[in-house]
């Protein structure tokens, strides 16, 4: 696991007995690129959480 995200995993997700493998990626997004937009972007199990911007 990064180390950006260690405290994130800590707070959020091994509380919840997750494993850190099923918590994994970065996603680095250019200015002006979008990652998902409503009634666009189709839904699946993955959790996003917005890190800065």
């Amino acid at each position: 696991i990064d180390r950006e995200l260690k405290s994130l995993y800590k707070r959020m997700f091994e509380p919840l007995h997750r494993l850190t493998g099923q918590f994994c990626t970065i996603q680095t997004l250019k200015k002006g690129q979008v990652y998902a937009a409503e009634d666009k972007t189709s839904v699946d199990e993955r959790l996003s959480i917005l890190l800065k911007g």
